[in-house]
């Protein structure tokens, strides 16, 4: 295991922000889990994570050598293994290369394969826990490789077991089930009018969702941001219809638990797009992503995050819950 004393964490976080220096253990193999620090934080692609001051803890990158395999063919479907570290686009493409289908809708997603399933990431109508067929991870607490199921991830709407104990597991293997068939999945209202092309292939979708997110979402290359700051509020009906006295026409809909009420849509209404604190913003672009300026430390991000929960609150009733990871020095 490689360990280095200080590191600036700017090229590993898609918000751009040093994190103070912390200390860094790259773990390379298995036997290295065993021997890192028992409060270290596991940093994998760094696509949803917001270091604010100096990192309280050390951090670990996985550094083990990245994998895709085929594990088991069956009629219908093939299993495939793929280590934690993959970037996740990076295997949504051998996919499709492979023939194997389920996940095209969720190209372009920044990060790793881990964190696909920490996160359970979802776009255009499809989330990973719908082709998650085995997640081997290990347990720090035990200190032993534990296998999870499907049912025991504990999927729901951008979580699962491994985002409520992020301190406990750390994902190492995740085995997927693709289908061998190309069924589009097109409930997307961006995505309905190709249910008329016949001839529609996975990748010419891959190339449409491509072109999406594009339009919905600045390029963190270009405007440093982790994609979406706040989870879609789940809220309950009498907050709907207190909404819709002034706006008829709020964007709602029914779920378990109540109605979703799209964050990006609530931040807008609330006056905040394009709104700058600092050296952070609130994106023109999407009033539901928030962009790092220049702001190393990542506290104007973070303060930004706190403005835009006041405001909605205050203005809706509403409270936003961030979907970003966030790290943060008890003082500044």
């Amino acid at each position: 295991m490689k360990y280095y004393k200080a590191v600036n964490l700017v090229p590993y976080t898609y918000f751009r922000v040093d994190g103070g220096n912390p200390p860094m253990y790259v773990v390379e193999t298995a036997e290295d889990l065993r021997n890192i620090p028992p409060n270290s934080f596991v940093l994998g692609g760094g696509s949803n994570v917001l270091f604010v001051g100096k990192s309280p803890h050390p951090v670990v990158r996985l550094g083990l050598e990245p994998y895709i395999r085929v594990v088991k063919n069956t009629p219908n479907h093939t299993l495939v293994a793929v280590s934690a570290s993959v970037v996740w686009d990076n295997f949504v493409k051998w996919a499709l290369s492979k023939e194997l289908y389920g996940i095209e809708n969720l190209s372009f997603i920044p990060g790793t394969v881990g964190a696909s399933v920490v996160q359970n990431i979802g776009a255009f109508g499809v989330e990973v826990k719908d082709v998650v067929y085995l997640v081997r991870a290990y347990d720090r607490k035990t200190q032993k490789f534990v296998e999870f199921t499907n049912q025991d991830c504990k999927f729901a709407y951008r979580m699962s077991v491994f985002k409520r104990n992020k301190a406990r597991f750390v994902v190492w293997e995740v085995v997927y089930k693709l289908s061998k068939e190309f069924v589009p999945v097109l409930t997307y209202k961006d995505l309905q009018s190709l249910e008329k092309d016949k001839s529609l292939t996975a990748a010419k979708l891959r190339k449409i969702i491509g072109s999406l997110r594009s339009q919905k979402l600045p390029n963190p290359q270009e405007e440093p941001n982790a994609g979406s700051f706040f989870v879609n509020p789940v809220v309950s009906k009498q907050v709907v219809e207190s909404i819709k006295k002034e706006f008829p026409n709020v964007p709602h809909f029914e779920v378990e638990g109540g109605y979703k009420v799209p964050a990006g849509w609530l931040i807008d209404k609330a006056g905040l797009k394009g709104r700058v604190y600092g050296k952070a913003k609130v994106s023109e672009k999407n009033a539901l992503v928030l962009v790092n300026l220049g702001d190393p430390t990542g506290y104007d991000v973070y303060e930004l995050s706190r403005l835009v929960q006041a405001t909605v609150l205050k203005r809706f009733g509403v409270e936003l819950r961030p979907e970003v990871v966030i790290i943060k020095s008890e003082s500044k």
